[in-house]
């Protein structure tokens, strides 16, 4: 049928569950607007089409084996199509992968990967699951960034002015005030309408100079 999880935070219990989220052959899932803390794996996705959308996931915990896989998975069966979009992710120790679940000659539906902030900075905004023939699954991905989300509330991930993450979502999501959409889960028609709070700038940790003849630029 069709499934609806939102406006949940989830966290690793003193028992150590690692798994938030698992999906498994549904017509529509919609994923937003989640809070998901020290999760070995946010979302494991099989089989089904939908949306994840609007969620902050921050600190992914686990083994440190060199075989273990960390992060959201997300299989797709034959056409199954999927949007990931405006997401927030921080201290990621795993990547978002994709695959399929069918016969090696089959191929996904589109999956749209939009919009979806890291921090600290990766040159990998997704990943293909090794042994998976990336030729059978269609992913669109543009306009992910890098960027250090600002947050004023470390309990709540609310946003402070300046954040380079408010109204940087996907521009036909709109937030609750009507603005385009922030990233992660306080923004979208779903989220949270507050006043970014105004704090002084941090101390920076480094500064960087180039030189040129006389002329030095910081």
């Amino acid at each position: 049928g069709n499934v609806l999880i939102e406006h949940n935070v989830f966290e690793e219990d003193p028992i150590g569950r690692p798994l938030a989220i698992q999906v498994i052959r549904s017509t529509h899932v919609t994923i937003r607007n989640n809070l998901i803390l020290r999760s070995e794996a946010p979302v494991l996705w099989t089989s089904s089409s939908g949306v994840i959308e609007n969620n902050t996931i921050v600190t992914t915990a686990g083994s440190d084996g060199p075989d273990r896989l960390r992060g959201t998975l997300a299989y797709l069966r034959e056409r199954e199509s999927l949007i990931v979009r405006n997401n927030l992710f921080v201290d990621m120790r795993g990547f978002f992968y994709f695959s399929y679940v069918c016969q090696p000659t089959c191929a996904t539906g589109p999956i749209s990967y939009a919009h979806n902030a890291f921090w600290p900075p990766t040159p990998d905004f997704y990943r293909i699951l090794p042994g998976t023939d990336s030729n059978f699954v269609d992913i669109q991905s543009f306009d992910n960034l890098n960027a250090f989300p600002m947050f004023a509330d470390d309990s709540l991930f609310y946003l402070q002015a300046g954040s380079p993450l408010i109204d940087a979502g996907d521009p036909s999501v709109l937030d609750v005030d009507g603005s385009r959409s922030d990233i992660g889960w306080t923004g979208g028609p779903g989220g949270v309408s507050y006043i970014y709070e105004d704090f002084a700038p941090l101390q920076p940790d480094s500064l960087w100079t180039w030189g040129e003849g006389t002329i030095v630029a910081v």
